[in-house]
């Protein structure tokens, strides 16, 4: 099932979306493998988490990496976690949108004031990451919740447990009151599980199998959810099964509210601290979703085949035959539908290295890095033929 191109085929999907991961970008369009998993390169991409399942994917993907850099290492310095869970009360035909704002502002006024700054020093609590995840279930309609990691120097104690939570519980009990919300529930409203770490929490975070606190926060593609409950992923593609307007009227909801939302979210200085001053900039969405991660190059696609391929809306067959078959599966099924062949990528001796283009020292080429051949160093960067070029791309 594409649930990209049934996004794609709403009328209402803005058009950088409509052009993820079919418009090209260059002269081809590769497909490459990497850890059984094939994808396209050389096409747009949105960098949509919310409303696009491919982009949504992998950004979460390489949130969840960095998270689980980031807290292996502050638990090898002896330090913990604690994991919030946060839920208004929700029933059916509440607006989504009065849902998350109340959400929203009871978080805000946890954190603000000079209250919460004493006890975050009370309780070593060095910031938190907080992530945003929906559900909709048929009983009680929808069900936005925010998942906090609070990180901090020392386990929580029963009595620290016992004020974090009457803080974060009275502004959120406030807060659904100024929304015109039912008071949250003291054990459902607020959920801690203290002094969690990677390792120690996947049994409960597990909504698949060896999930970690990382995965809890940022996979919220991935998850199912419960009897009768469902993701908008789910939703979406439930619409253009049945045609139930009301599951489409659902979708356009989501999509009205979680525009100009953040998926995640670190608070100020955190995430310098716990990965190190030397720690890659942070990147976002629209760059995470553009990122190649060097993949293997199974097939080259000329722009030709590719707009056969796009007609025939065979692009989601394509991938799953070269998870299976490599390529000569991708030219068993375009080639049935009468789309053409596609290439086998260029042999490369040493990927990444720029060609010596002359006999003698000199300058390494600049032609797409189909490796070195000749045995004398770059002029530029004295690199070996053997070795990266380390010169400057002009």
């Amino acid at each position: 099932m594409n649930l990209r191109a049934m996004a794609a085929a709403d009328a209402n999907t803005p058009q950088r979306q409509r052009s993820c991961g079919v418009v090209p970008v260059g002269s081809q369009v590769e497909i490459r493998l990497r850890d059984t998993s094939a994808y396209y390169c050389g096409v747009e991409t949105c960098g949509n988490v919310w409303l696009c399942p491919v982009c949504s994917a992998k950004i979460r993907r390489r949130r969840a990496d960095e998270l689980r850099t980031a807290f292996d290492a502050w638990e090898a310095a002896g330090r913990v976690a604690s994991l919030i869970t946060i839920t208004v009360p929700h029933d059916l035909g509440e607006p989504l949108s009065i849902l998350v704002e109340a959400e929203r502002s009871a978080w805000t006024k946890v954190t603000a004031g000079g209250a919460w700054q004493r006890l975050k020093r009370r309780l070593a609590i060095a910031g938190h990451i907080m992530a945003l995840e929906f559900t909709w279930g048929d009983e009680h309609g929808w069900h936005p919740h925010y998942h906090v990691l609070l990180a901090h120097e020392r386990n929580l104690e029963a009595s620290a447990i016992a004020a974090l939570h009457a803080r974060i519980h009275s502004r959120l009990a406030a807060s659904c009151r100024h929304h015109g919300l039912r008071e949250p529930d003291p054990l459902h409203g607020v959920r801690i599980d203290p002094n969690v770490s990677g390792r120690a929490a996947a049994p409960y975070l597990a909504k698949g199998a060896h999930w970690t606190p990382a995965e809890e926060l940022t996979r919220g593609d991935l998850k199912t959810g419960l009897a009768r409950s469902r993701t908008p992923f789910q939703i979406l593609a439930d619409y253009y099964q049945t045609g139930d307007l009301h599951d489409r009227y659902l979708w356009h909801e989501y999509r009205r509210v979680t525009r100009g939302l953040a998926a995640l979210r670190w608070s100020r200085g955190l995430r310098v601290r716990m990965l190190g001053s030397a720690a890659a900039p942070d990147q976002t969405d629209e760059e995470l979703a553009a990122e190649d991660v060097n993949g293997a190059a199974v097939a080259v696609i000329q722009l030709s085949v590719w707009s056969r391929i796009r007609l025939a809306g065979l692009e989601h067959q394509v991938l799953v035959a070269a998870e299976h078959g490599g390529l000569a599966a991708i030219n068993s099924i375009i080639g049935q539908a009468d789309c053409g062949q596609a290439n086998a990528p260029p042999e490369r001796d040493a990927p990444g290295l720029r060609q010596v283009t002359n006999a003698g020292p000199t300058k390494c080429g600049l032609d797409g890095g189909r490796g070195c051949y000749l045995a004398e160093p770059c002029t530029v960067c004295a690199d070996s033929v053997l070795q990266q070029c380390s010169a400057p791309s002009a």
